[in-house]
């Protein structure tokens, strides 16, 4: 195909590149079905060596045909020429703390390429091309010795797609540009907010993103965390649920403790119309916050476990705790990786017995890890649930595989979440 910088063509090369060295191949894939022709050039002086025509099948004849057409012998002095980047890709976002607690950029890679005239720098071109346009690229020079871009989110970004490509600058030549890839943020969630805030219970809710022509929303993904900088996660993960109402929302059950305060926040994730991959907006928080409400002890209010630890045995925890005042009784929970919450002891196939500050918890599996806590109890009242431990079961004799219970993360992960009112 003639190339055409104002368009997109299906990629034809390996490794993102348009450049390959003697006897090695150039594939077609990711074509749609149809004829065509391919040419042939050498990359010194664009001669052209060999013009091919092909016909990719349908999805019931997918194998394509290529039919040489015209051949032109090469007599070529190998001259030095300017080479563009290797393997120019797209290598998805990354957090940017240091910027701001929520902040991230996307990532752009590339190799220097091998052979040829000398580099001296590298021009990155962009357009922006928000709903389908192509205008003029606008143009920007990058030192010859780095291989990556970053670029941050901006509330400025939100909704719009550029695409970019990379040049390689000899001296007063340049090479062809490199094929170009996209880079889009999306329409962040609106109205974050905060629906319920008590120790039993902590939900926000988020309306969908205002709606894009050329970008198709998949998924929303948020997480709530015990400190403003977002480093000490509770939870964090991704939803489809409802994902074309008007409103989702999130429940975290049992994980802050009176007089914490709650931290969440959230983002989409899209495709964009003709595009490989996947996009997310920025974060959003909500501007109001939430602290669980400390409540007034009562004289009969049973103090907080303190010391609780866990001793591993085969196939059982031993969990034991220093008396707390006005308890009655205790309750105990573990954490359910399977289905992502805090449980209540016993249930399933997991069984506990108390003895007075202490639990035995049955049902376990050998080489699995395990995480419990507990509270003090009188009557209808409770205490704060402990902090969780952790304890990790050894392999018994005969043991050789790790069983249900494992959860590799340092923080249990937990919740659920749901449509609202679309």
């Amino acid at each position: 195909q003639t190339y055409d910088p104002g368009r997109s063509y299906c990629s034809a090369e390996p490794n993102d590149t348009k450049y390959r060295g003697d006897g090695e191949s150039i594939y077609l894939e990711g074509c749609e079905a149809g004829t065509g022709t391919v040419e042939i050039r050498h990359a010194s002086d664009d001669a052209l060596l060999r013009t091919y025509t092909f016909n990719i099948g349908s999805a019931a004849t997918p194998t394509p045909t290529l039919t040489p057409t015209s051949t032109r012998a090469p007599t070529l002095t190998p001259v030095s020429s300017c080479l563009p980047p290797r393997n120019f890709r797209d290598q998805g976002v990354e957090a940017d703390p240091d910027r701001a607690p929520n902040g991230q950029h996307a990532v752009y890679s590339w190799a220097h390429a091998t052979g040829g005239a000398t580099r001296t720098g590298y021009v990155v071109e962009f357009r922006e091309v928000t709903g389908g346009a192509r205008p003029d690229w606008t143009r920007s020079t990058v030192d010859s010795t780095i291989t990556r871009l970053e670029s941050s989110d901006r509330p400025s970004f939100d909704g719009r797609t550029w695409e970019l490509r990379m040049i390689s600058v000899c001296g007063n030549t340049e090479s062809p540009p490199t094929h170009a890839e996209t880079l889009s943020w999306a329409m962040p969630p609106r109205n974050p907010r905060f629906t319920q805030c008590t120790d039993a219970r902590v939900q926000f809710q988020w309306d969908r993103p205002t709606a894009q022509s050329d970008l198709t929303l998949l998924k929303y993904q948020f997480g709530l965390y015990r400190d403003a900088n977002y480093s000490d996660p509770i939870y964090s993960g991704y939803s489809t649920g409802n994902i074309n109402g008007s409103s989702s929302w999130y429940a975290y059950t049992g994980g802050y403790n009176q007089g914490e305060t709650a931290y969440v926040r959230s983002r989409v994730w899209v495709s964009v119309s003709g595009q490989s991959g996947e996009y997310p907006s920025r974060w959003v928080t909500p501007s109001s916050s939430c602290t669980v409400p400390e409540e007034t002890p009562t004289a009969t209010q049973p103090a907080m476990p303190t010391g609780l630890t866990g001793t591993a045995g085969d196939r059982v925890v031993e969990l034991d705790w220093n008396d707390a005042s006005n308890a009655t009784g205790y309750q105990a929970q573990q954490w359910d990786s399977q289905n992502s919450y805090w449980r209540t002891l016993p249930y399933g196939n997991y069984t506990i017995s108390f003895s007075g500050s202490s639990a035995t918890v049955g049902g376990l599996s050998n080489g699995a890890t395990y995480y419990h806590r507990v509270r003090s109890v009188n009557g209808s009242e409770y205490s704060n649930w402990t902090s969780y431990i952790t304890t990790s079961l050894a392999y018994a004799s005969g043991d050789s595989t790790n069983q249900e219970g494992a959860e590799p993360t340092p923080h249990p992960l937990g919740g659920n979440s749901g449509g609202g009112s679309g």
